[in-house]
């Protein structure tokens, strides 16, 4: 009789195996996509944590839009904010009342699960390696496509030679090529002959820039001119950033100062109506005197103007006084020329008109200087007009960009700037001009106390322009002293007394651009030749959120650029910046600096 094989048990172990092989590799892939949903679902979170920050400053802006104070570095509303916790809600949120949330992990062994946001932002004036907590408004920077030629050259080459570039005229030129709407090549720079030899080719631009980064198709622009050692963007000199070549960035000279690019510095978002902080239009005194005269019963009925001023501004319109020219309602300030070079502000703090500052500013004029920074060396073409500003408009919903005065900028080389008046520096006559007041002007009862209410409430505009946008003026509540500097008719001195000035200052007192004038920050006659070129208003803002967690070690880092329109938030620009790292040192705190 023949044994018979056990065949039988081979084959059964073989199948244990294999099914013991397949249940590993699917209970492996179970968890796989469990945790990756689970990280999905985490990220998810610090984004909906990161939005809801975007939503808190939404709504600080609708409620407080021209507070600075209320939005600009607030750091016990827009450093840790609480979303939600497992057991504790924001008026018991631990790291609220203790003020760290360091300090909070370092007395709670197990830690609460709870969401948070942080509102980060650099800071360019100030302590060194710190950082503020909320917004930054687009019009604290330059307006790259309605800058003069000179702006653009007094804050490009001191950039660029940080960044050890030996030749900034030529990235200077190549932008104005860039931006300008014709195809002549100015010397150094890049038109269409150039782009066309590239791969992939493409043309120039011609015009108006769509965004910031637009700059890197530009000959000569790369993301260290742009960025500079600063390669998180965080404002802050990191350890990477100043080591050399031992880390990325290989560019970073390791000389202990952050050297910022371009990017920090320009915008292409800021514009805003010809209106009064409560939205309503100003009473432009070029419309009809009796037009004129209802408008001023109306809106000043509780007294803020003096009879004597009334009287003043309506005689002036009896007499067919032309409002258009003068560039801004600052001029109606006559009598300020001797007021404000001595004595005391009403608001408080001394007058700055002093007799050096005056002679400074007289001597520059008689030589027919530019502002610091630097004289333009972008190659002007040769035999053109050098007084001419933007010849590429805004883009915006194709608006051109329109003076103070009202008129509209062209793509000629002669077009004034914004604000009506030429570049500082460019004509050696424009200060001397911006200071001869008309002589009907030299009686003017108007004193400190009302001029809030005469710059904030009227416009010499003509009327036919009045319903369009101003572009590019320079907030002189929250743009740092490189930017103020750009100001035409602004000098260092008035500059530097700006900055400090608008860090003592009541929230009330900044709330219009007669601020300078009526703090004594400037003098009156630096006043009016830079009174056309600023706002204190913030309608376009530059929001970056980080989203996180207390419990997890993750983090999502957003930014917009939001327009408020009346209450109406409106979305312009949006970019996820997670992958450059959360890169802001929230729980440090070094890096706060205590408001007054």
């Amino acid at each position: 009789m023949t044994p018979r094989r056990a065949l039988i048990l081979p084959v059964v172990l073989l199948l244990i195996g294999l099914l013991a092989l397949i249940m590993a590799g699917f209970v492996f892939f179970v968890r796989a996509e469990h945790a990756g949903i689970s990280a999905y679902s985490e990220m998810q979170q610090a984004r909906l944590a990161a939005e809801s920050g975007l939503e808190a400053i939404v709504s600080v802006l609708r409620a407080e839009p021209h507070n600075a104070a209320a939005w600009f570095d607030v750091p016990a509303r827009f450093r840790h904010g609480l979303v939600w916790a497992e057991t504790y809600d924001r008026q018991s949120d631990p790291v609220r009342r203790l003020g760290s949330r360091k300090e909070y992990f370092d007395s709670q062994p197990l830690r609460v699960p709870a969401w948070r946001y942080t509102a980060a932002a650099p800071r360019y004036d100030g302590p060194q390696n710190t950082m503020r907590f909320g917004v930054t408004p687009e019009s604290g920077k330059l307006n790259i496509n309605t800058a003069a030629e000179q702006q653009v050259g007094d804050l490009f080459t001191p950039l660029l030679l940080g960044l050890g570039l030996e030749n900034p005229q030529e990235l200077i030129a190549a932008f104005l090529d860039w931006r300008d709407a014709d195809d002549d090549v100015r010397e150094g720079g890049a038109e269409l002959e150039y782009y066309n030899t590239l791969e992939p080719p493409y043309n120039p631009k011609n015009g108006p820039l769509d965004s910031v980064e637009e700059l890197l198709l530009v000959r000569g622009f790369t993301a260290a001119v742009l960025y500079g050692e600063d390669v998180n963007r965080n404002g802050i000199l990191d350890a990477n950033e100043d080591d050399g070549q031992a880390s990325e960035p290989y560019y970073d000279n390791g000389d202990g100062v952050l050297n910022y690019g371009l990017a920090p510095f320009l915008t292409i978002w800021s514009r805003e109506l010809d209106t009064a902080l409560d939205n309503q239009p100003r009473i432009n005194l070029n419309a009809d005197a009796g037009v004129v005269g209802l408008q001023i019963a109306q809106y000043f009925e509780n007294g803020e103007l003096s009879q004597a001023t009334i009287d003043f501004l309506l005689g002036l319109k009896a007499q067919n006084f032309n409002f258009s020219q003068i560039s801004s309602p600052a001029a109606l300030y006559a009598s300020g020329e001797q007021s404000a070079r001595g004595g005391t502000s009403p608001f408080g703090g001394a007058k700055s008109g002093s007799a050096k500052q005056n002679a400074l500013q007289q001597d520059r004029t008689q030589r027919g200087g530019s502002q610091s920074g630097g004289a333009l060396s972008g190659g002007s073409r040769q035999g053109a007009d050098r007084r001419g500003g933007s010849r590429g408009g805004p883009p915006r919903e194709g608006l051109a960009p329109v003076t103070p005065e009202g008129t509209e900028q062209t793509e000629d080389k002669g077009a004034e700037q914004p604000g009506g008046e030429q570049p500082a520096g460019e004509d050696a006559s424009a200060g001397a001009a911006e200071d001869q007041l008309p002589p009907e002007l030299a009686a003017s009862p108007i004193t400190l106390e009302e001029m809030p209410f005469i710059m904030d409430r009227f416009s010499v505009r003509p009327p036919q322009a009045a319903q369009q946008p101003l572009f590019g003026l320079i907030n002189v509540n929250t743009a740092p002293l490189r930017v103020l500097q750009l100001i035409p008719g602004m000098t260092p001195e008035a500059a530097g007394a700006i900055v400090d000035t608008r860090q003592r200052a009541e929230a009330a007192v900044l709330r219009t651009t007669a601020w300078p004038l009526v703090t004594g920050a400037v003098d009156a006659a630096t006043f009016r030749r830079i009174a056309p070129h600023i706002t204190t208003k913030a309608h376009q803002v530059q929001v970056e959120v980080l989203g996180y967690a207390d419990h997890l070690s993750l983090s999502t880092r957003l930014e917009w650029v939001i327009e408020m329109v009346g209450p109406l938030a409106q979305v312009k620009y949006h970019r996820d910046l997670t992958r450059l790292g959360p890169a802001w040192p929230i729980d440090d705190q070094t890096v706060v600096v205590a408001n007054r």
